[in-house]
């Protein structure tokens, strides 16, 4: 088979219509070789995980399932960065970043205190003659 692709190659490079011919006709030969040989490889892992199945090993047959089905999954970029924005990229820098960040999460001291849950801004002067002056003025409009 190796030495069919070998060949393979060097008609490829041969621009004429001897070596058209010739390499289409090399390629089909290698797929056909390429198509049985895959058809037996997944005929052996079926016989496989049906004598795991018939025997009972079904912790072998989920492995070998898993082994089979598995998909290279791509990694999502989280990046983490540190306070100043830069992008963290060891992993012991993330870790500690991530460390820091859950302790201030967690952090009773910067948690506001009662006293200022309980404080209320007041109105000064201005913003109270300022309002109705407003709503008048609105009130004018909306008549008009």
């Amino acid at each position: 088979m190796i030495d069919t692709m070998k060949e393979r190659r060097k008609w490829k490079s041969i621009h004429s219509e001897e070596g058209c011919e010739k390499y289409k006709s090399l390629n089909n030969c290698l797929r056909q070789i390429t198509d049985t040989a895959r058809e037996k490889w997944r005929d052996e892992q079926c016989e496989e995980l049906e004598k795991h199945e018939r025997q009972g090993k079904m912790d072998l047959l989920h492995s070998k399932v898993s082994k089979l089905t598995n998909r290279k999954r791509k990694k999502q970029n989280l990046h983490v960065r540190h306070k100043e924005g830069n992008v963290l990229t060891d992993s012991d820098k993330v870790r500690d970043r991530w460390k820091e960040y859950i302790e201030y999460l967690y952090d009773k001291n910067s948690k506001p205190q009662e006293e200022d849950d309980m404080h209320l801004e007041t109105d000064t002067e201005d913003d109270v003659k300022g309002s109705p002056i407003i709503l008048v003025n609105l009130k004018q409009r909306s008549v008009s």
